[in-house]
C-alpha cells in the first residue's frame, strides 16, 4: 500500500503504468518472498494500478493554436546565414533548410523532378528542331544522334560529381570541344547552348542562389564557345585543344566576374568562383583529348586524326598496295595530290580527299595483273572476252569496298571508294565489244559500274582526278595548253553523263577545281632541259671553262690549284652566274 501510494504520488502518464509497477515490484521485493510479489502482489498491483495523469485532447490542440498564432513568420534575405559552420542546428533551422530543399531526405521531390524533366524535354526540342532545319545530316545518322546523347549524359555525371566539390568546377566547355572535333563547328554552338543549361540544371549549387549560378554559367559557356571552336574549326590537335581549353577558360573567369560583380557584392567569392570557373573548363579540354578516341573507336567516327592514321603510308592497305601493285600506289599517290588541292580549292575536307584517294583503288589488290599501271609484259585483257574483262574492272569498286570494311575504314572513305566510278561506262571494252564479231550481243548496262554516283564535295572530286590523272598520264602531248585543253574535256564529260548531278558542287566549284588540276599537272609534267651527252674526254678537257665571279670560293680554288688567272679576267664582263 505504501509504494502504491508513493507511486500515484509521483504520477502516473498513461504510457508509464508499466514502469509503475516495476518500480513496486523492487521495492517490495526485499520485505516479501518472491513467490508472494510474483504471485500475489504484483497481479494485484496490475490490476489495481491506473493512471492518473491524462492528456486533455481538446485543451492540447487550443494551447498548440494559440502557440502557432503567437508565432511570427521568419524571414530570410538572399545571401544571409541561415546555418553559420560551428554552431549548433535548432529545430527550426532544419525546417528552414528543409523548406528550402537543402537537405536530403527520403523524401521524393516530385515537383523538382518534373521541373528537370520539362527542362530537358524543351531543350532536346529546341535542338531538333535546329537540326531538321539547319543540321540535317545529322539528325539522318542514328550513330551521330546516340553519340550526342552519350556525350551529354557523360557530361551531366561528371557535372554532378564535380559540382560537389565547388559549384562552378563544372565541364562547361567539353561539350563545344567534343562536339567540334567529332562532328562539326557549327552544330557545336547549337549543341553547347543545350549543355549550357543542362550543366545549370544539374550543378550542386549550395553557396550561391540557383538562379544566379545558372546565369554565370550560361553567360560564360556563351561567350567562350565561338573563340574554342575558331580555333579548333580546322585543326584538331592535343596541343590545339589545350591552348583552346586555354583561351575558354581565361573569357570564362572573365565573363564570371562579370556576372558576380552585377550580382554579388562579395568580391572574394566572386572571384573564387570565377577561378574555380576557368580550372572547370581547362578540365574540359583534359576530358575531350581523353573521350575523343574512345568515341572515335565507338562509333567509328572520321576526324582528322583518324584521317591522318590512314594516310600513313605504314597502313597495311598501302603497304600491300605499294608492295603488290606499285602501279595504282603510284597513281593513287598522284590522285591524291589533285584530290587534296582541289578540295582545298573549294572548301571542302581536303585530308578526306587525299586519303579517299589512297584507298580509292584498293580493289585492284584482288587482280592487279588486269590493270594497265601493274601489267609488264603480255596483257591478259587481249585473250580475254571484253564483257569479262569489263567485268573484272567493275568488280574491283565491290572488292575495295568489301575490302575497306574488313579493314574497319570509315564509311566516309568506303563511300568514296563505292562512288569514284558512278554509274559510268568502261568505255574502252565497251566500243571492243561493239567493233568485234559478238556487236550483235552488246549490252550497255554490262558495261557500266554499279553505282551510286558521287554524292558528297570529296566523292566528285575524286571522280574527276581520278579520270584526269589517268587520261593525262596516258596522253602523249603534255603542253600546259594541252593539259588544260583535256582536264576541261574530261570534266565536261563527266558533266555532260550526269556523274556529278548528285554532288554538291556548284559551277564556281567545277572552274576552280579545273584551274587546280591544271597547276598540279603542269607541275607533275614540267618540261626540264635536255642534258647534253659528253664523252670522258671532253670530261675532262673542255673547250671553254665557265666564268668565275672574283673573290668566290670557286674562283680562289681555282687559282690555288694552278689555273690560269686570266680565266677570270678574261670572262669578267660576262655573267658569273653560270
Amino acid at each position: 500500500m505504501s509504494a502504491v501510494k508513493k507511486a500515484m504520488d509521483a504520477g502516473i502518464r498513461q504510457t508509464a503504468v508499466e514502469t509503475a509497477i516495476s518500480n513496486i515490484q523492487r521495492q517490495i521485493i526485499q520485505y516479501i518472498s518472491s513467490d508472494l510479489c510474483w504471485n500475489i502482489a504484483v497481479p494485484t498491483v496490475r490490476a489495481c494500478l491506473e493512471p492518473n495523469m491524462v492528456v486533455n485532447e481538446e485543451a492540447t490542440a487550443a494551447n498548440q493554436e494559440a502557440a502557432a498564432a503567437e508565432v511570427e513568420p521568419v524571414y530570410y534575405k538572399n545571401g544571409q546565414n541561415i546555418v553559420v559552420a560551428g554552431e549548433r542546428v535548432t529545430k527550426a533551422e532544419i525546417q528552414v533548410l528543409e523548406t528550402l530543399g537543402l537537405l536530403e531526405g527520403n523524401k521524393f521531390d516530385k515537383m523538382l523532378f518534373l521541373g528537370a524533366c520539362m527542362v530537358g524535354v524543351l531543350s532536346l526540342m529546341a535542338l531538333y528542331f535546329y537540326m531538321l532545319r539547319f543540321a540535317p545530316e545529322v539528325l539522318r545518322q542514328p550513330r551521330i544522334m546516340l553519340m550526342l546523347s552519350v556525350i551529354f549524359s557523360a557530361t551531366a555525371l561528371i557535372t554532378y560529381f564535380s559540382s560537389k566539390l565547388n559549384p562552378y568546377f563544372v565541364p562547361i566547355a567539353v561539350v563545344p570541344l567534343l562536339v567540334t572535333a567529332l562532328i562539326s563547328p557549327s552544330f557545336a554552338l547549337a549543341a553547347n547552348l543545350i549543355a549550357l543549361v543542362l550543366i545549370g540544371v544539374v550543378s550542386d549549387s549550395t553557396t550561391l542562389s540557383s538562379s544566379q549560378q545558372i546565369l554565370s554559367i550560361l553567360f560564360s559557356g556563351i561567350v567562350s564557345a565561338p573563340a574554342g571552336v575558331f580555333i579548333m574549326r580546322r585543326n584538331q590537335q592535343r596541343v590545339i585543344v589545350f591552348f583552346a581549353g586555354f583561351v575558354m577558360a581565361v573569357i570564362n573567369v572573365a565573363g564570371m566576374l562579370c556576372v558576380g560583380l552585377l550580382t554579388n557584392n562579395n568580391i572574394s567569392g566572386v572571384l573564387n568562383g570565377a577561378l574555380w570557373c576557368g580550372g572547370g573548363t581547362f578540365l574540359s579540354a583534359v576530358l575531350c583529348i581523353a573521350f575523343q578516341p574512345l568515341l572515335e573507336t565507338m562509333f567509328n567516327l572520321v576526324t582528322p586524326y583518324k584521317l591522318l592514321e590512314l594516310a600513313n603510308p605504314n597502313q597495311p592497305l598501302l603497304r600491300r598496295l605499294l608492295v603488290e601493285t606499285p602501279g595504282t600506289y603510284h597513281h593513287s599517290i598522284m590522285v591524291a595530290n589533285l584530290a587534296e588541292a582541289a578540295a582545298e580549292a573549294i572548301g571542302a575536307n581536303p585530308l578526306l580527299a587525299r586519303v579517299a584517294a589512297y584507298y580509292h583503288d584498293i580493289g585492284k589488290l584482288k587482280r592487279p595483273l588486269y590493270f594497265k599501271e601493274n601489267q609488264v609484259g603480255e596483257n591478259p585483257h587481249d585473250h580475254t572476252d571484253p564483257r569479262v574483262s569489263a567485268a573484272i574492272l567493275i568488280e574491283h569498286v565491290r572488292d575495295g569496298v568489301q575490302l575497306a570494311r574488313h579493314y574497319h575504314l570509315p564509311q566516309s572513305v568506303i563511300d568514296c571508294i563505292e562512288q569514284h566510278h558512278g554509274d559510268s561506262c568502261v568505255s574502252y571494252f565497251y566500243h571492243k565489244m561493239l567493233t568485234s564479231d559478238k556487236a550483235d550481243e552488246t549490252n550497255a548496262d554490262d558495261f557500266r559500274y554499279p553505282g551510286p554516283k558521287p554524292q558528297t564535295l570529296e566523292a566528285g572530286i575524286l571522280m574527276m582526278a581520278d579520270t584526269v590523272e589517268a587520261a593525262v598520264r596516258a596522253g602523249t602531248d603534255r603542253t600546259t595548253e594541252e593539259i588544260a585543253k583535256k582536264i576541261r574535256e574530261l570534266v565536261k564529260a563527266k558533266i555532260d553523263s550526269g556523274q556529278l548531278d548528285e554532288t554538291p558542287l556548284r559551277l564556281n566549284d567545277v572552274t576552280k577545281i579545273i584551274d587546280t588540276f591544271a597547276q598540279v599537272m603542269n607541275g607533275v609534267y614540267h618540261q626540264r632541259i635536255e642534258y647534253p651527252k659528253m664523252d670522258d674526254g671532253s670530261a675532262r678537257q673542255p673547250a671553254s671553262r665557265p666564268s668565275l665571279r672574283p673573290g668566290t670560293i670557286a674562283a680562289r680554288a681555282a687559282e690555288k690549284g694552278g689555273e690560269t688567272a686570266n680565266a677570270v679576267g678574261n670572262h669578267s664582263g660576262e655573267n658569273g652566274n653560270a
